[in-house]
């Protein structure tokens, strides 16, 4: 982050360093000033942002992944209880992954070294929150073991284990940087610029024929690896990427084609492809007004959701709709505690 009282109205959302993690904040903010904005209003400097629409209104037009990042948090949480059967949404925040990795940090315009230490600065905002917390339960209890600490694809366990919980935030970190460590190569990040479809396409073709070995395994490595997600983060990547409705359609059909045999259940393919399909199609929906703080805080807090909600909801399962409402809650709580931190650590 930088200090408000530095911005200038020539900067940008991504020239300050802006993420997947702030955009959301950020996006409702903006929303709520100026009423709908612009699909890349992210690469627009702040003194060209359009005037706003105008007073309340009933409905806002809220970006398409802020929402689903919202849902997909409470079907992951709301499975795990088990007030719902819903499953897939994880798989589904890798898309959206990949998608914000290429419109916030590699559509920036800035210099290779630049755009990728602001990627690698984006991956420390998951990173540091995720072992804050995984090493405190390493220390305070006795039910995971150090692998935890992104090492368990690397030293786990080849069985379900408790450090598995844990697959989605170790899964995106590697991929991400995975994804950086490829546009490091000079060569690799000059073609992408040339031709940023075409080299996400290629990725997304090689991670596709990686991943199929592994559906025939039973355990964890079937789902839960790097090597086993990194396709979804390819389609959302190449799906930011997509010069047209058709390069869209593309991207969705070879997601559908992905997803055969990839799920044992109905349900999962259908979140992922649905949820794809809205991000290529519905670059926003209309949600009402009252409903827009709720989405953009389950939506802005969903990392520390996920890492906190295998601590808080065991105690209150009986209660089942207690127990998520209480997960999504101190999720909430504690992603607020840490940008107060952050902010105080940014204006010292």
């Amino acid at each position: 982050g930088k200090d408000p009282a530095a911005i200038r109205p020539d900067d940008t959302f991504v020239g300050l360093g802006g993420d997947s993690m702030s955009y959301v904040a950020c996006a409702a903010a903006l929303e709520q000033l100026l009423g709908s904005l612009p699909p890349d209003w992210h690469r627009i400097p702040i003194s060209d942002l359009p005037p706003s629409t105008g007073g309340p209104r009933r409905w806002r037009a809220m970006d398409t992944t802020v929402v689903l990042r919202a849902l997909a948090i409470i079907i992951v949480v709301g499975s795990h209880i088990g007030v719902m059967d819903i499953r897939g949404g994880a798989h589904l925040l890798i898309a959206i992954a990949g998608w914000n990795f290429a419109r916030f940090r590699l559509q920036t315009g800035l210099p290779r070294r630049a755009e990728l230490r602001g990627a690698l600065r984006s991956v420390g905002r998951i990173m540091v929150p995720a072992a804050v917390w995984l090493g405190a339960l390493v220390v305070i209890g006795s039910e995971y073991s150090p692998t935890v600490l992104f090492g368990t694809n690397l030293f786990g366990s080849a069985e379900r284990s408790p450090e598995w919980r844990y697959w989605y935030v170790e899964a995106l970190v590697f991929v991400l940087l995975a994804a950086i460590a490829l546009l490091a190569i000079p060569t690799v990040h000059a073609l992408h610029r040339r031709h940023p479809f075409g080299l996400s396409m290629a990725v997304l073709a090689v991670t596709l024929a990686l991943h199929y070995p592994l559906t025939a395994k039973d355990g964890p490595t079937e789902l839960y690896t790097p090597v086993a997600v990194a396709w979804l983060f390819a389609a959302g990547w190449a799906l930011a990427h997509a010069p047209s409705q058709r390069a869209q359609l593309l991207v969705v059909g070879v997601v559908a084609l992905g997803l055969i045999g990839y799920f044992d259940e109905p349900w999962r393919p259908a979140v992922v492809l649905v949820g794809v399909a809205l991000v290529a199609l519905r670059p926003t929906m209309p949600v009402p007004a009252l409903l827009v703080p709720g989405i953009t805080a389950l939506a802005a807090a969903s990392l520390w959701i996920y890492l906190t909600h295998w601590q808080v909801y065991p105690p209150l399962q009986e209660w089942g709709w207690v127990a998520l409402v209480a997960s999504l809650a101190f999720g909430v709580a504690v992603y607020r505690a840490e940008e107060w931190v952050r902010r105080r650590m940014v204006r010292t």
